[in-house]
């Protein structure tokens, strides 16, 4: 059972890993292109449309979850702090 859940979790996941490297937002990006900086600002600004989106769309789910919907902005501002000070 675990490793379906394990498999499950990887595909939700997969997507939004693909966007990361896409855009160059991971802390092991070594080679920054001129549009790296302007890739990175539309998947921040993607992610957090997501988010908003979903919190006005499933606002009893927030409620009832908020401490998940607070680990995620969490983790998310983790994320840029960990690129950013890779990057410099």
């Amino acid at each position: 059972m675990d490793t379906l859940c394990e498999e499950i979790e990887a595909f939700r996941i997969g997507p939004f890993s693909l966007l990361h490297v896409a855009a160059g937002y991971t802390t092991t990006t070594n080679d920054f292109h001129s549009t790296t900086l302007r890739k990175r600002q539309m998947l921040i600004r993607a992610l957090v449309k997501i988010i908003v989106t979903c919190a006005s769309r499933y606002k009893t789910l927030l409620d009832s979850n908020s401490t998940e919907f607070t680990e995620a902005i969490h983790r998310m501002l983790d994320d840029v702090k960990s690129v950013v000070s890779a990057s410099k």
